[in-house]
């Protein structure tokens, strides 16, 4: 019943419960309503059937799970039929993971960056600055952390760390690791983190954190590996006031060091119409303020601190960490911009769509002609 949803690749959640009608999440037009309904049964059936192919226990005296599907590799969650949920109805939710994901060209032509806030976060991504990605559900968190991190230098050892598997990388060099959370051997996210400092990786990635294990997470911003990490909270300060707060509690002195945010915005412009809109925030001497906002009027991004790189006080960072001048990163910044106008522009020519070039195509051709441009200007 399912499997037209799961071969549409522009399908990218769906939401089933007992007796109402399916509810799908599209790429382009967000939450769509189907006419498809399954009973009870039926839902009880497809519940106990994925949760057997991915080796989980499910029953009423274990009604919560979270899983990936194997063949399709899609994160599942099910509430099953328990006195947790009165006996009424069993819910499943389907996260699919995304063949080819969106570049940030993509996002760029989707006006959801502009390009001088695509290479802000190239800039910051290139020097290991962590970046926290934080807005609500369906907002493009993941979506927006997949581009990103497509902007690491080709050639890099990349490690991550995810409870389910959801992150793409076009990087050769890369270890993937997952929790384990069943069983006598159990492995939480300090055990993956500890052996990937032992690996001497030059990016250690942790995909998503939602409680206590923000804690190890915050081992890897402090060892200075980056961190392009998505996280729930309305906004910047609300994040931070999660981080900060019981039962996460992560210590103060990190928080000093998450410097950039990024909101994601989903917003309807008109009926059956969503468009996704992200805006930089950036952290210093405990204040939040804005770096790239959305110009709702306008339909743009605009930035609001003229000339970042020279006045924002985290960048001494990294002058001091990779040994380079202010001076220099706004020549690279500068060029950034003037690589992605110039591989946007030749990319829409040939290709409307923006599918060429591939997620695993563009970063050698952003480098390179990053790297030519900054020895040209040398």
């Amino acid at each position: 019943m399912l499997e037209p949803f799961f071969l549409d690749l522009n399908i990218t959640n769906i939401h089933v419960i007992s007796n109402k009608c399916i509810q799908v999440h599209h790429r382009a037009y967000g939450r769509l309503g189907t006419n498809i309904m399954l009973s009870p049964g039926e839902v009880a059936e497809l519940a106990l059937r994925l949760a057997a192919a991915a080796g989980k226990p499910l029953s009423e005296a274990t009604p919560l799970a979270s899983f990936i599907e194997p063949r399709y590799e899609s994160r599942v969650s099910v509430v099953f039929l328990s006195d947790i949920t009165m006996r009424r109805s069993i819910t499943i939710d389907i996260r699919k993971l995304v063949e080819t994901p969106w570049t940030i060209l993509k996002l760029i032509n989707l006006k959801s960056l502009s390009i001088e806030e695509a290479a802000f976060l190239w800039l910051m991504v290139k020097y290991k600055v962590p970046i926290l990605i934080v807005g609500g559900l369906m907002t493009g968190k993941t979506t927006l952390a997949t581009a990103l991190l497509a902007l690491i230098p080709p050639g890099s050892r990349v490690f991550t760390v995810e409870d389910t598997p959801e992150i793409r990388i076009p990087a050769t060099y890369w270890t993937r690791t997952t929790t384990r959370e069943y069983g006598e051997y159990k492995q939480q996210v300090f055990d993956l983190l500890k052996i990937g400092v032992r690996l001497s990786q030059d990016y250690i990635i942790v995909g998503e954190i939602r409680g206590e294990e923000a804690r190890e997470w915050a081992h890897s911003i402090l060892l200075g590996y980056c961190a392009i990490t998505t996280f729930h909270a309305e906004n910047p300060e609300a994040a931070i006031l999660r981080l900060l707060s019981p039962p996460i509690s992560v210590d103060p002195q990190v928080i000093r060091m998450l410097n950039v945010f990024v909101k994601t915005n989903a917003i309807d412009r008109e009926p059956g119409k969503r468009v996704f809109r992200h805006e930089v925030y950036v952290h210093e001497d405990g204040t939040v303020k804005p770096l790239f906002t959305y110009n709702i009027i306008k339909d743009s991004i605009e930035l609001v601190i003229e000339n970042p790189i020279q006045s924002l006080e985290f960048i001494e960072r990294i002058v001091s960490t990779h040994r380079v001048t202010r001076d220099m990163l706004e020549k690279e910044y500068k060029a950034m911009v003037s690589v992605l106008e110039e591989v946007y522009r030749e990319a829409l020519n040939r290709d409307p769509t923006l599918e060429t070039p591939t997620y695993k195509e563009l970063p050698e051709i952003l480098y390179k002609k990053l790297y030519e441009k900054l020895q040209a200007l040398a």
